[in-house]
């Protein structure tokens, strides 16, 4: 236990130590560069996907535009289609002055054949519901006195004294179900005297579910939340009838419904499961980015840090050169010695004594100066 205990430290000593070599290795200007480079690729990457999902986003709101465009205007004309049937109406008043229910029942499911969304067709003498179609589903509507009633008064009486059209709804049906009601007030014109006289109001009632349906709006609810506000004809300022609030407050786009003396107003947003498609929305696009700058960066290190490396195998190589010139160097020294010296008594040997000999006798005879040698020899050893 006491030798893996001692073995686990000095192993600990050893890796801290490699630790600070290693990092105590690196070159600071090549790291500055490299952290650069790495810094350089994650904000073109962040530039690359943020462009990218401008563009995806730009190209949405341009198609979400153009179809809620396309809804609206259908929207605006399949209503104005059946709100001028009270026009229609108007004038079977006008020209007949005097009807049975069987005509008005008549004439009425004429005007409405083939058209889809409208629930009823009404007219209402001195604001009392009387001559209606579809009687099998609005009996309950039979003798509503729209001047009297609390909740239509105000408006019914506003549109006599205007001349005006109006747009109620969509609204809560006293025979039951929703729908967008429009009543056009008539006049009787004396041929005399030239007065009018209010007679009543035509009246056509819209099955809103339906109408919405036939408009292409649930098919856009599809790849799009969809909500319409306006009601009564108020436009952006009407309240919401139709989806949610959430959807105009992150609408991508807008479109108006035109009506006569009225307005709604559509927006879509995206839906909130979507998912845009695309290399940059995947977690792949990271994974690359983080490859690619890690790869980048370490390049960009290597090439940063080439000269310093090339002047340290330079300077290493220097070194070893010159010391294995010393070693040469040391090792002719070793031999000349030898040769010069006896081995075991490290004396000169007569080698170095003759060549001694020599040069001071060079020396004597260039100087012209006296010059004696003695050599002594004990017994004959060298």
């Amino acid at each position: 236990m006491t030798m893996r205990a001692s073995n686990f430290g000095q192993s600990n000593k050893g890796n801290s130590t490699f630790t600070r070599v290693s990092l105590s290795s690196l070159y600071f200007p090549a790291v500055l560069g490299a952290l650069g480079m790495l810094v350089f690729i994650f904000i073109w990457a962040y530039i690359v996907q943020d462009h990218e999902v401008n563009i995806d986003k730009n190209t949405r709101v341009m198609s979400a535009e153009k179809r809620v465009n396309d809804v609206a205007n259908l929207l605006s004309s399949t209503m104005n289609v059946r709100l001028n049937l009270t026009s229609s109406l108007r004038a079977f008043v006008i020209t007949r002055k005097e009807f049975t229910p069987e005509e008005f029942d008549s004439f009425a499911s004429m005007l409405k054949q083939d058209l889809s969304a409208v629930m009823s067709l009404q007219l209402a003498p001195n604001g009392i519901v009387t001559y209606l179609t579809d009687i099998n589903g609005n009996q309950k509507a039979i003798g509503h006195d729209l001047l009297a009633d609390p909740q239509r008064r105000i408006i019914a009486k506003k549109s006599i004294l205007e001349h005006s059209y109006i747009i109620s709804g969509p609204v809560d049906l006293v025979q039951g179900g929703r729908a967008v009601i429009a009543r056009r007030p008539i006049y009787l014109r004396d041929p005399i005297t030239s007065k009018e006289t209010f007679w009543g109001f035509s009246t056509v009632l819209i099955d809103i579910e339906a109408l919405l349906g036939d408009t292409l709006v649930e098919t856009l609810r599809k790849d799009f939340e969809v909500a319409i506000r306006g009601k009564n004809g108020l436009g952006e300022k009407g309240e919401l009838f139709w989806g949610q609030q959430a959807t105009f407050d992150s609408a991508l786009a807008f479109a108006t419904v035109i009506l006569p003396n009225a307005s709604w107003q559509i927006a879509i947003a995206q839906h909130a499961k979507y998912q845009p498609s695309g290399l940059v929305y995947s977690w792949w696009y990271w994974l690359v980015t983080i490859i690619i700058g890690v790869t980048s960066a370490i390049i960009t290190y290597s090439i940063i840090d080439r000269p310093r490396q090339l002047n340290r195998k330079i300077s290493t190589a220097t070194a070893t050169l010159r010391q294995e010139i010393r070693h040469r160097e040391d090792a002719e020294n070793k031999v000349r010695h030898m040769a010069l010296h006896d081995v075991l008594t490290d004396l000169p040997n007569r080698r170095l004594f003759g060549e001694l000999a020599k040069h001071a006798l060079l020396v004597a005879n260039r100087g012209r100066v006296p010059f004696a040698m003695v050599f002594i020899d004990i017994d004959g050893f060298k």
